[in-house]
């Protein structure tokens, strides 16, 4: 436990508070297909030699989709995770 901070042990309390604090904080919800998140990943693998995970891939795929309207801005996207399943990797890499 960290000082000050209670974790339920309940995925269901916690999904409703992420919930309601995107609800409270987001300014809107986009989403991606697998296929832009496959391209997103391929595209960082080859071009720029950084394996990404799936979920991490994701403001990618956003970005690549070009469906935010983002002309003279600066952006920053944070990319995590290198837990690609083998199989979804070899998938990527073949299409």
């Amino acid at each position: 436990m960290v000082s000050g901070l209670k974790l339920s042990n309940s995925i269901d309390e916690l999904a409703l508070l992420y919930l309601a604090t995107v609800q409270a904080l987001a300014h809107g919800v986009l989403t991606v297909t697998d296929e832009e998140v496959k391209e997103a990943m391929r595209l960082m693998l080859l071009r720029m030699k950084i394996l990404v995970e799936p979920t991490g891939a994701v403001p990618v795929a956003l970005l690549l989709s070009k469906r935010l309207d983002l002309k003279d801005q600066k952006v920053g996207v944070i990319l995590s995770g290198g837990n690609a399943d083998p199989d979804l990797l070899a998938e990527v890499l073949r299409s």
